[in-house]
């Protein structure tokens, strides 16, 4: 990259790495997940070899564990001398000689981990010089099998606990480090990187000691480096690093780069890869940097969402700390009362559904609904389990239980005994139920009880102890009801109506499938007169064990929810109430019920030490903001005219009592009206009018912003959000792009998500202009050939192209940024005619360089960060 163009392109990269970088020296990674790139690999992969070139600085390497805490490596490009800083908690050094690095690494792990163990404690190594890229990464220790002397014999389990709980965090990009000889389908570093991120979306591999490789092995290297091997979504590269030999050679890490470019490029297999941009340190350098700040960027919003969430909580908890405990003994009386009555009626409400005062966000009752939706299901699974049973079994039944009846003739005595035996297992599942509620109650309670009386610990017992007898009798009551209930369902019985209804509807469905299955009923009677063998019988016993447990099922799913809302739920909130205001009544020690937490003092500072890190994170984030917006954004002030509020009636008002026909009077000349001076004397009038109501009012407005793009419509657009978690919505001014991921050539719901946006948009009172609609399709598979359906939209086939422009950058379908340089190539080339013009006339030097950052440099960088990282090697010759 040319000067110019580096210095645009690092002017865009280095705040997004900074504001990071500040947001995890306040500490907010305690709270959320930043973004960051996390180093992994086998022991002995190059992983020490690949972040010494890129930070070109010596760090620990050699046989045997090396990286034994993680290393957050911080690097910044500035033209001034080299410097380093390394932190461990407290613990602050200044580096002034890069070649000290290693060893003040390898005294911090040996004070955090020992001498051979490992530590989860992050050290933090800064380095700022000229020779670096803007970067940030940690580097995780290597993946071990066997523990050496002196180290814990778990040794490898405690390294991939700590890998995986870098990794695991979705903000995270996974750089996975491996040999070239070693077959990546073993690969331990990978495999890991695959259970945590399965579709490969963040996770980049790096092959290393390409020199290595066997003779005849080349090709399979660069199949890997082509993503044809195992598919990663941000691919892979290839590095050469210093080896061994070399360091003992003394050979710099200038040199090392300079080997390095030499090899690839005169390499007979690998020169491919280096014209293509996937080779070298250099490129992997500003490939990672890129993937950073891309990924940095679509971050930063929900990062700023999850940062104001956990503030409104923090707030909310403080609120709750801030007694305001008055000190007259009255006021007290009736602060004890509030509080109480509060938390009651908070009780009640908890068990209706009704908003809460101490949670307003808390509702019981869709954990109830999957508990008892639970027992349905409970219910029918039992049901299908049954029939299957008796399908199997009903001839042991009635060899043990058929009487003195002659055969076609059933025996109720066997339908009986056979439905009490299923009956009698619904009731433990039944009971067990009871208790999980039950149990779910009095933690909602409990919870509910902590949020009401926070640092009143003699009141929060007291209910705690209520809350605990109330739910063991209201439990054991109901076990009592639903035991009775079960009794009451072992006598046989129902309505004559419902029954001959179920089981007609029983025959009928038995039919249905019959006619499904043999394409008539297997017998052309259900009378049981009809058949003549002992096989008839039992079928029609067995239509009738179905018909009941049916009833019996449908009586029991309701009944058994019904007595646990009633006793555990609602009983129980009655009975804390009751109990609750006993406590108000008559002579009580208020002082000893409102004493409070000597620890209140000690979670407040807590709280408030943790609300000012994340008010300081989300002013950065801000701070960002503003700077970008200040930095790109041109705005312009204007004035306009608005209605105030009652306006429109004034309007209404005058105009109603307003004799429209003097205008015409005064326009009339003997018997011909002047229809000039009539409209005009109209207008006027008209514009008078509304002069006299209409406010003026100071507005800042954007370069292109379209005048029906107001407040409500930008909010319209920003609240439509993917029905379907596999498609993404992109929203630019009135521009909306729909990008669906489509897997086994499923593309149900794609289409689906586009059906769901044009009745939207219609719903909406939104337009949308078909005939300007782009389909774009990025095949990533091998086998490209199936043709692809049209997407029709309000009856017209939406048209696919091949290439589009989004934003002002071309995307092609194959990925490649050749058309989208080549426009921006030629664009500049285009305006490069105007700075000679400026040059023939002798202007400035200073307008010539402004003309050139404005008009040309402005061109070749826009979106620089998305495509530059993945031009080829001529793309980039074009551009420089």
């Amino acid at each position: 990259m040319n000067p110019s163009l580096s210095e645009q392109y690092e002017e865009k990269v280095r705040p997004c790495i900074d504001l990071i970088d500040s947001l995890r020296a306040l500490g907010v990674e305690k709270d959320l997940a930043l973004p960051a790139i996390a180093v992994i690999g086998d022991q002995g992969s190059g992983k020490s070899s690949v972040l010494e070139a890129l930070s070109g600085v010596a760090l620990p390497r050699g046989n045997g564990m090396v990286t034994r805490c993680p290393l957050e490596l911080r690097m910044s490009r500035n033209k001034n001398f080299w410097h380093g800083t390394i932190q461990c908690g407290d613990y602050k050094k200044q580096i002034n000689n890069s070649a000290d690095v290693e060893e003040t690494i390898k005294e911090a792990q040996k004070n955090i981990a020992g001498a051979v163990g490992i530590s989860d404690k992050l050290i933090s190594l800064e380095v700022s010089s000229a020779d670096v890229p803007d970067l940030t990464l940690i580097d995780l220790p290597g993946i071990v099998c066997m523990p050496i002397t002196n180290q814990p014999e778990n040794i490898a389990k405690q390294i991939k606990r700590l890998i995986r709980k870098f990794i695991e965090n979705q903000g995270t990009i996974i750089l996975v480090v491996m040999p070239c000889n070693v077959d990546i389908a073993t690969n331990e570093a990978l495999k890991m990187a695959h259970e945590v991120d399965p579709d490969g979306k963040r996770t980049i591999g790096i092959l290393t000691k390409p020199d290595l490789v066997d003779k005849g092995k080349e090709e399979m290297v660069v199949s890997i480096i082509n993503n044809e091997i195992t598919y990663l979504t941000k691919g892979f590269m290839i590095v050469r690093c210093r080896g061994q030999q070399e360091i003992q050679d003394c050979v710099t890490l200038y040199e090392a780069i300079e080997t390095e470019k030499d090899f690839f490029e005169k390499h007979p297999q690998f020169s491919t890869l280096y014209d293509e941009g996937k080779a070298t340190i250099p490129s992997l350098a500003e490939k990672l940097t890129l993937e950073l700040v891309y990924h940095i960027e679509h971050t930063l919003p929900l990062l700023e969402e999850q940062i104001q969430k956990k503030l409104d909580k923090i707030q909310a908890e403080l609120d709750r700390y801030d007694s305001g405990l008055p000190t007259e003994p009255n006021q007290r009386k009736y602060f004890l009362i509030d509080k109480i009555t509060e938390f009651t009626k908070d009780a009640i409400n908890l068990t209706i559904g009704e908003n809460l005062l101490s949670m307003p966000h808390v509702n019981i009752f869709s954990n109830l609904r999957k508990y008892f939706d639970e027992w349905k299901s409970d219910l029918d699974q039992s049901g299908i389990k049954f029939n299957r049973i008796i399908e199997m079994e009903l001839h042991e039944y009635e060899k043990k239980y058929r009487g003195r009846e002659i055969p076609g003739f059933l025996n109720y005595k066997t339908f009986e005994v056979i439905l009490k035996d299923q009956l009698k297992k619904l009731e433990e599942p039944a009971i067990r139920k009871l208790k999980e509620i039950s149990g779910l109650i009095r933690n909602e309670f409990i919870q509910l009880a902590q949020s009401s009386f926070p640092g009143f610990p003699n009141l929060l017992k007291i209910a705690m102890n209520k809350i605990e007898n109330i739910k063991q009798i209201n439990e054991s009551e109901a076990e009592s009801m639903l035991k009775t209930q079960f009794k009451m369902e072992l006598m046989i019985w129902s309505q004559d109506s419902i029954y001959k209804d179920t089981l007609c509807m029983q025959k009928n469905q038995e039919e249905e499938e019959e006619r499904k299955n043999f394409g008539v009923p297997r017998h052309a009677s259900h009378n049981l007169y009809d058949y003549s063998d002992r096989e008839a019988a039992l079928e029609e016993l067995m239509r009738h064990l179905k018909t009941y447990y049916f009833i019996s099922s449908k009586r029991l799913a309701d009944q058994v929810p019904l007595v646990i809302r009633y006793m555990v739920v609602q009983e129980s909130a009655i009975q804390l109430e009751r109990e609750m205001l006993q406590l108000i009544q008559g002579n009580i020690n208020i002082d000893e019920l409102l004493k409070e937490d000597h620890d209140i003092t000690s979670k407040q500072n807590n709280l408030k030490s943790h609300q000012k890190r994340l008010t300081d994170a989300h002013k950065n984030l801000v701070d960002f903001y503003n700077q970008l917006q200040c930095k790109y954004t041109i705005c312009f002030e204007r004035i306009i005219k608005v209605w105030p509020l009652g306006a429109d009636s004034v309007l209404q008002d005058r105009f109603h009592h307003t004799e429209w026909s003097m205008f015409a009077s005064e326009a009339t000349y003997g018997t011909h009206t002047d229809i000039n001076t009539y409209t005009s004397s109209v207008l006027d009038y008209i514009n008078t009018t509304i002069d006299s109501v209409t406010t003026e009012k100071q507005i800042t407005t954007y370069p292109n912003q379209k005048p029906w793009m107001n407040k409500e419509v930008q909010l319209l657009l920003k609240a439509r959000l993917p029905v379907y978690g596999s498609n993404t919505i992109i929203k630019f001014a009135d521009d909306t792009t729909v990008i669906g991921l489509i897997s086994n050539n499923n593309e149900t719901a794609y289409r689906a998500e586009v059906q769901h946006l044009v009745a939207w948009c219609a719903d909406s009172n939104l337009l949308l202009n078909t005939s300007k609609m782009k389909k774009l399709i990025i095949d990533f598979r091998r086998e490209k050939g199936r043709t692809n359906d049209p997407i029709h939209i309000n009856g017209m086939a939406v048209e696919c192209v091949s290439i589009f422009k989004f934003l002002g950058t071309h995307i092609s379908e194959d990925l490649s940024w050749t058309t989208n340089t080549s426009s921006l190539v030629k664009k500049a080339h285009q305006r490069l005619f105007y700075l000679n013009t400026l040059k023939k006339n002798h202007l400035s030097s200073n307008i010539m360089v402004n003309f050139h950052r404005c008009a040309i440099e402005s061109i070749l960088t826009n979106c620089i960060t998305v495509w530059y990282g993945n031009c080829s090697v001529t793309d980039r010759k074009a551009l420089q």
